[in-house]
């Protein structure tokens, strides 16, 4: 299953969503900026958080599309149809 981590201001969030929706791929979208989201997100942060770029500000570049079917993770909109193979 593909997972996606969001926040609702996020506009490559927004366009990352929309392709995938498009493409008709499943997916379960994480919205980080509600309170379960954000406390998915912490432990998906704690296990990845040496692949997980950061912005220079130090905050999570998002979107983060996680593939748990292949442990594989994309962050952006750059390259994320390559990597969902579409």
């Amino acid at each position: 299953m593909i997972q996606i981590y969001t926040l609702p201001t996020c506009e490559h969030c927004h366009e990352a969503v929309r392709l995938m929706k498009e493409k008709e791929i499943p997916f379960q979208q994480i919205d980080t900026g509600s309170s379960e989201g954000l406390k998915r997100f912490r432990e998906f942060y704690s296990a990845y958080r040496e692949q997980i770029a950061r912005d220079d500000s130090g905050c999570a570049v998002l979107p983060i599309v996680y593939n748990d079917g292949n442990s594989n993770l994309h962050q952006g909109t750059d390259g994320l149809a390559k990597f969902l193979g579409i």
